[in-house]
């Protein structure tokens, strides 16, 4: 029922519009009515109804009066005016105020109800509209939700380049937990995707983001992110979760994997869920926890290695990438792990492949073109040579089209060359560029961005390390000269950046390089 109110200073003509009228047939009620403007607008503005029927004239505060400010609190109502004067000016002030109908007095109680019922049906399709676009608004926020979490478990995703993947969103979705662990539940029939809408919704509803979130993965199974801290002081937490399931006529089982300290290892924890979750048929348990079937311990890389990693893939030397990680599956291969731990293993390498080009790219990539789970393709592999193989074609094919050229622009190549060239001088910058190339500074870097998806002062610094490294690599050891032939205003400055980019310090990073002659992964 639409609420309507009543404004008008004679309360004969208040009581003959509440009984010549018939509200309820109409869809509407009474819900309030004064015989001032002062009164209407403390009245409106705490009960604000969808229609006023307001004569003009009245005291203390005429009815144009009370419209315009019940219009500047941002009041959404619809307004008719009912007047016995037959003046312009009223009309017109009337119409500045957006009011519906203009009713003279007496009333011709037909045509109210006639304007009453257009404004009924306005009110409907404004409604209606709000509806459909909320509606939108949260399947939008849902879709963007699935796709955000759903990149970062599977490994296409960095979670330092979040702000690039969609900065807005990125502050409304991103959660800082202590801890964090995944549970992946998955239904023991068949359920349509509206059905599982409906209990991710209800989920969300009794929970809050405090305690986790909730979305849908490649396979349609449900995985929460948990607050570790939560998850662990509350062993009830995932039975209560399924129980709420089983009162939608859902059956579920769930895996559940380790706790991590750090987002941009939930890859691992959900992964592991997605283990103990193959293992509630074989366990004849609804809910399998990862720690409980492990009876070897898990694998995970060293610092050592993934610094060692990353100078390869910022040097972009994929031969002794190639020669290195075949030296890791080697001595992985070695130790007789189970297949589950060298999957994790490999999916490790993958997230440090992704976050170290997101980072040389200043944005967020996918490196996999498979629209399922990375761990139905890492399990696809008949035996650790063919998964061996498989990421050093993933490494090396991922370096290769982020280095390509073929599709840059003139101007970018021109740029590129320049500062190729000119690397080395402390003083270049932008300017210097736009400059000497004769070009237009705006637009060069908007080429710039657009072809190369970074910054040219992020490129700069790039090519800088890169310069470095390869003076390292040549048997350089003065981090002073280093730092000044590749344009670094001071080594401490210098310094800095190449641990940012690398991970570790250049004395650190010069250690490894007489490991890395070895040959040996250690």
């Amino acid at each position: 029922m639409l609420n309507v109110f009543l404004v008008d200073d004679e309360y004969y003509e208040r009581l003959s519009l509440k009984n010549s009228i018939p509200w309820s047939e109409l869809g509407m009620q009474i819900s309030g009515e004064a015989n001032n403007g002062e009164t209407a607008l403390e009245m409106m503005l705490e009960n604000p109804p969808d229609i006023a029927v307001v004569d003009i004239n009245m005291p203390k505060k005429n009815g144009l009066e009370l419209i315009e400010q019940l219009t500047s609190h941002q009041i959404r109502c619809q307004y008719i005016i009912l007047t016995g004067y037959d003046e312009f000016r009223y009309a017109q002030q009337a119409i500045r105020l957006n009011v519906s109908e203009y009713i003279l007095k007496p009333i011709n109680y037909p045509n109210l109800i006639a304007s009453l019922t257009v404004l009924r049906r306005k009110i409907e399709e404004q409604k209606e509209f709000v509806t459909r676009m909320v509606s939108l608004s949260s399947e939008n926020e849902r879709l963007h939700l699935e796709r955000y979490y759903n990149d970062l478990v599977n490994c296409n995703f960095s979670i330092q380049n979040m702000e690039q993947y969609d900065k807005k969103l990125a502050q409304e979705l991103f959660i800082t937990y202590d801890s964090y662990q995944v549970a992946v539940f998955e239904s023991l029939e068949k359920v349509s995707l509206e059905n599982l809408y409906k209990l991710q919704e209800k989920y969300s509803s009794i929970y809050d983001r405090t305690t986790f979130v909730v979305c849908l993965d490649n396979k349609r199974r449900l995985f929460f992110i948990l607050n570790g801290s939560c998850s662990e002081s509350d062993p009830r937490l995932i039975e209560e979760l399924i129980r709420l399931a089983d009162q939608e006529g859902i059956s579920c089982g769930a895996g559940i994997g380790n706790t991590c300290s750090q987002l941009e290892k939930i890859f691992l924890s959900y992964n592991e869920a997605c283990i103990a979750l193959q293992n509630c048929p074989v366990r004849n348990q609804s809910i399998v926890r990862y720690r409980e079937i492990r009876t070897v311990p898990d694998i995970y890389l060293d610092s050592k290695k993934k610094n060692i990693l990353r100078a390869m893939i910022i040097a972009k030397e994929t031969a002794k990438l190639s020669s290195f990680l075949t030296d890791l599956y080697t001595d992985l291969e070695q130790q007789q792990p189970a297949w589950d731990t060298i999957t994790l293993y490999t999916l490790e390498l993958i997230s440090l492949l992704t976050e170290c080009l997101s980072s040389q790219m200043a944005a967020s990539i996918s490196l996999l073109n498979s629209e399922g789970s990375i761990l139905d393709t890492l399990n696809s592999k008949k035996d650790v040579p063919a998964l061996r193989d498989w990421l050093i074609e993933i490494y090396t094919t991922s370096i290769r089209t982020v280095t390509e050229k073929e599709d840059y622009s003139d101007i970018t190549r021109c740029v590129e060359s320049y500062i190729l060239e000119h690397y080395a001088d402390s003083e270049l910058s932008i300017s210097a560029i736009s400059k000497d190339l004769f070009l237009n500074y705006s637009y060069l870097c908007h080429c710039f961005k657009r072809d190369k998806q970074m910054t040219i002062n992020d490129y700069i610094s790039q090519l800088r390390i890169s310069k470095s490294i390869e003076l390292f690599q040549s048997g350089v050891e003065n981090i002073s000269f280093v730092s000044e032939k590749t344009g670094f205003s001071s080594a401490s400055y210098f310094s800095k950046q190449f641990k940012k980019a690398t991970g570790l310090s250049p004395t650190e990073y010069m250690k490894t390089l007489g490991k890395e002659a070895d040959n040996s992964p250690q």
